[in-house]
């Protein structure tokens, strides 16, 4: 699980609690305290620490937790308050308080007032949320973003290449990521990458972060030519070790999480990408590659920074290659 994924986890187990609580005192069955009151309380289930929870949650919604949980509290007793229809008068009141976490109703109205400028009983009396709606915190969405969007057509003949070769390509738009595993060097003795995955394959449980569901990353940087780094950016890299292929057997992760020192990490950067899908065995996956860099991108006019490239597994049994377009 990933950073996002925790933070929206928290504030969806949050907001369960809440709605129980006030769902409770609505339906006039015995009334349930709210259990999250506090940045430390929700930080608590989800297994970060309150200054990790923190710079995330606020990194993931634009405020501190501190804020939303106040103002999704105190938004839903107003919400409650405006619905209210009977005339139980001040005990109705206090139910609403005591679904909210508060002790007693003078404590409540105080914070009521401070939040919005007029006591509960002026709210319950209008009837309405009118006054008060600028002022309510809405409860936060979660967008859900794919890792890759189609964002260009390849040429006709471009595409009448990878068709008569027997693959599928696509140019694509591709989120940045990280990952975590460990680094091999692929040399002219190298005849398989089986051991390669075997070693990282008995570690895999000592990788910290690691996001859900599991995705499995394969990235390839080799000497650079021209100037141009195995990451894209100019600088020497690691693949400096007399012309030596990087192979990094690696899980996608949150970088939040402090890896043991056996492993290596690094961010992939994000962009345009030529995404080719092999849905043969891997073990032909050798020959997709000679058809893609002996044919195609010899003969192709896509801007190709030709040092480093990954791929990714998918449900299907096919493998993603990705290809960044300079």
């Amino acid at each position: 699980m990933n950073g996002y994924e925790c933070i929206t986890g928290a504030i969806t187990f949050f907001e369960d609690k809440l709605q129980t609580a006030f769902r409770l005192q609505q339906s006039g069955e015995v009334c349930r305290k709210q259990e999250i009151r506090s940045t430390a309380e929700l930080a608590a289930k989800s297994g970060y620490s309150v200054w990790h929870f923190t710079r995330l949650f606020a990194s993931v919604t634009g405020i501190n937790p501190k804020e939303y949980i106040t103002g999704r509290i105190m938004s839903e007793c107003a919400r409650c308050i405006a619905s209210q229809k009977t005339q139980a008068g001040s005990r109705t009141l206090a139910s609403v308080a005591f679904a909210a976490g508060f002790d007693d109703y003078e404590t409540f109205s105080r914070s009521f007032r401070r939040r919005f400028g007029l006591s509960p009983r002026t709210l319950k009396a209008s009837g309405t949320l009118d006054s008060v709606a600028s002022l309510m915190t809405p409860r936060f969405v979660p967008v859900i973003q794919p890792l890759y969007t189609a964002s260009e057509k390849l040429s006709q003949s471009d595409s009448d290449w990878f068709a008569s070769a027997g693959l599928k390509a696509e140019i694509v738009d591709r989120l940045p990521f990280h990952i975590t595993g460990l680094p091999f060097y692929l040399t002219e003795k190298t005849t398989s990458f089986n051991r390669m995955w075997s070693a990282f394959s008995k570690k895999t449980h000592l990788v910290a972060g690691c996001t859900a569901p599991e995705t499995f990353c394969q990235y390839t940087a080799w000497t650079p030519s021209a100037g141009c780094a195995a990451d894209g950016t100019g600088r020497e890299t690691e693949t400096d070790s007399g012309g030596a292929i990087l192979i990094l057997c690696a899980l996608v992760t949150d970088p939040v999480f402090v890896q043991e020192p056996v492993f290596t990490s690094r961010a992939v950067p994000g962009g345009k990408f030529l995404h080719c899908i092999h849905s043969a065995g891997i073990e032909t996956i050798s020959e997709t590659y000679r058809r893609i860099y002996s044919g195609f991108i010899a003969a192709s006019k896509l801007p190709l920074t030709s040092c480093w490239e990954y791929q990714t597994y998918n449900s299907d049994g096919s493998t993603s290659i990705f290809i960044p377009l300079s």
